[in-house]
């Protein structure tokens, strides 16, 4: 399939001949997409759809509760949910994507997969709680210890996400993305309740657990509807430890991408105070929000992808060439927007109280760049087995944030935790170079920013309906 049949187009026609052309030459090249790539086409429109509802809905109530809460308080709620953020990803001893390969390639042993990774995962959640509960003992301020304690109550429920995986993995997004749809909007509900009826910031705390409560509930609902149950998973220690083995380096790698996205809060919190914690909070709300994109997406591919390595890898690395020019250019143009409007977009949504969030804002937002080409490339090393370059990359961006964290905090303030930020994204994305096996994803991320490979993608994209 091609945008325009070749001889077809007459020149002298004018541009809006072409147009036409090109339209009907699409419209008559649709047919030819597999039921394959039509169904990642629909899951990914779901997976987008529920995220994009979540984006408009969230971003609205949580200027609200921003504005509400004020920059002293809102600071401190951040700080709370940032250090649970944080602990939340040492409790994923089994790694999703680790999980979704092993259903894809062996569906027979799916229920002990799941029993398995949910045995690790409450593990793994009582060693959070205790992480958390720790930190939150020693922590300067009574107000700010109650709020993490709160807060942490919500690590609990993350074992049900086993369920999310395996309708990831069967690629039956519908159910799960309804029902955390739900209870997201009902919190949401809550939340708008509690800002008419002017709530405490730890009614919010408390508010976030109870959602993570109500969205386990509607997972599990949601399982039994597909006829599935529970009580039918089987938990095996060979399986645990074969989980626990490949996961251990996405493991260290996701504790250091949670620590070095939201250590700089819990520093800037330490160092600068709540207020400039609250000022940052509110432009890494908009900046953040538009990170859904690439994860909506790989989460919709990644079965697929993992079945193109594993039966046609040509399709494989072509397939990876056209996701980094495609994820390129997206977060070229929300980083160049969003910089661009920064000032008005923060007026707009916060208020005069938080008017020092524009500059952050401006700069934050070009971490997506990074973000964006980090999520694709880790699909690649996933495929690859390449998980000990993961875990390295990542734990170098940390490494480099905390440096530039140190550095720039003290001077800058949330100025500098923005900019240590997008450093450290930039650097853990391209470190791939270093390796001679992954040197040419590097190379081909670098390229994906040229015009002339983004426009034979745009003229020619047959290759995105292949099989």
């Amino acid at each position: 399939m091609s945008w325009c049949y070749e001889g077809l187009t007459n020149r002298s026609a004018g541009p809006m001949t072409d147009v036409k052309l090109r339209w009907l030459t699409l419209n008559q090249s649709v047919p030819e997409i597999t039921p394959g790539v039509r169904r990642v086409l629909t899951n990914t429109a779901w997976l987008s759809g529920g995220q994009v509802m979540r984006l408009a809905i969230g971003l609205v109530v949580g200027v609200l509760v921003a504005r509400h809460l004020g920059p002293e308080q809102f600071g401190k709620y951040s700080f709370a949910l940032a250090l649970v953020a944080i602990a939340s990803s040492i409790s994923l001893l089994a790694a999703d994507s680790v999980v979704t390969r092993e259903i894809v390639v062996n569906s027979r042993v799916t229920n002990v997969v799941l029993g398995s990774q949910f045995v690790l995962r409450a593990l793994g959640s009582v060693l959070a709680v205790s992480i958390v509960l720790t930190m939150a003992w020693f922590q300067s301020t009574d107000s700010e210890a109650v709020l993490v304690a709160v807060a942490a109550v919500s690590l609990l429920f993350s074992p049900f996400e086993a369920i999310a995986t395996w309708f990831q993995a069967e690629q039956r997004p519908r159910a799960s993305v309804l029902s955390k749809t739900v209870v997201f909007f009902a919190a949401s509900f809550a939340r708008l309740v509690f800002v008419f009826y002017g709530a405490s910031v730890v009614a919010f705390a408390t508010l976030f657990s109870v959602e993570a409560a109500l969205s386990a509930l509607a997972l599990v609902f949601a399982y039994h509807t597909y006829g599935e149950r529970l009580w039918n998973w089987k938990v095996s220690r060979s399986c645990i430890a074969k989980l626990f083995y490949d996961s251990w380096p996405l493991l260290f790698a996701g504790v250091s991408s949670m620590l070095y996205m939201r250590l700089d809060i819990v520093m800037l919190n330490e160092m600068r105070g709540a207020h400039e914690t609250g000022i940052y909070s509110a432009a890494t709300r908009i900046s953040e929000a538009w990170n859904f994109v690439p994860m909506a997406l790989m989460g919709a591919l990644q079965p697929v992808l993992l079945r193109a390595k594993r039966d046609h890898h040509a399709l494989f690395m072509k397939r990876m060439e056209i996701l980094y020019v495609c994820t390129a250019w997206a977060s070229l143009v929300v980083a160049i927007i969003i910089s661009l409007v920064s000032t008005s977009l923060v007026n707009i949504l916060f208020g005069q109280e938080y008017q020092q969030a524009d500059s952050v804002l401006a700069l934050h937002t070009w971490s997506a760049v990074a973000i964006y080409l980090g999520v694709v490339s880790s699909q690649y090393l996933l495929a690859e087995n390449l998980l000990k370059i993961s875990m390295f990359r990542t734990m170098l961006g940390l490494a480099v944030n905390i440096a530039l964290n140190l550095a720039l905090i003290p001077e800058y303030g949330a100025q500098g935790a923005a900019a240590a930020t997008v450093i450290s994204c930039f650097v853990a994305t391209f470190s791939l170079i270093l390796f001679k096996s992954t040197r040419s994803q590097a190379t081909s991320m670098m390229q994906a920013f040229s015009p002339l490979r983004a426009m034979k993608l745009f003229r020619s994209p047959r290759s995105l309906w292949m099989q």
